[in-house]
This record gives structure tokens, sequence and C-alpha cells, in this order.
């Protein structure tokens, strides 16, 4: 007896899809997923996940658009993105390390000279 399909599972299968070639039948669908997943799976077992039907679905309809009408990013242009999105988190984990930093010094200065929390946490005075 197979074992029940986990969402790891369903993921895999769904990512999968949207990687086969025409013609896009259960059979095919089958016998990769098997194969994705390394246990036995039945038509029946997939077509019941909306997620795999979904996904079935929509690569057929990739597909019937034709490879020409595909708008894909050029593998540059993604590799760019990556660079710069990188870029953005590093610069921010730095400006989370130095208000973090600066909190410490803050933390310790309010402990040093005795203050209490209620005198910390007092509201600004109104503007006139």
């Amino acid at each position: 007896m197979g074992r029940h399909l986990t969402d790891t599972d369903l993921r895999k299968i769904a990512k999968g899809i949207g990687t086969l070639d025409d013609p896009i039948t259960w059979d095919a669908v089958v016998n990769h997923a098997s194969a994705w997943t390394g246990t036995t799976i039945t038509r029946q077992t997939l077509s019941s996940k909306p997620v795999i039907r979904k996904a079935m679905n929509d690569r057929k309809k990739v597909l019937k658009l034709g490879k020409a009408q595909q708008r894909v990013p050029s593998h540059n242009a993604l590799l760019q993105r990556i660079e710069r999105l990188q870029k953005d988190l590093a610069e921010e984990k730095a400006k989370h390390t130095a208000v973090e930093s600066q909190f410490a010094t803050m933390q310790y200065n309010a402990y040093a000279l005795g203050l209490t929390q209620d005198e910390l946490m007092k509201p600004l005075p109104a503007k006139r």
C-alpha cells in the first residue's frame, strides 16, 4: 500500500508538471510523479488534488500558446536581479546590525544611569 502524499510531494509534482512537454496526459504525469516522489501513485490520487489539476491545466495552456508567445526573462537579467537583491539584503543586514549595536549601547547607558523602564517609556512632551 502506498503512502499519503505530503505537501512537499505535491509541490514537487506540481513543479515537475511545469517542466513537461507535449503531450500532457495523466499517464505521463503519473509516471513522472512516481519517479519524482519515489513511490507508486495512481491517477485517481493525483486527480483528486486541486494543486495538481491546476498545474496540469496551467501547463496545457502555456503549451497551447506556443513557445513563440512565451515571455521568459533572459538568463542574464535574472542573474543581475539576483545580484542586486543580494546586495540590497547585505546592506539591510548591515543597517540592522548597526541599529542593534546602538540599542545595546542605549540599554547599557540607561542601566548605568539607573533609569527605570517607566522613565524610558515616558512620552515626549507635547509640541506647542
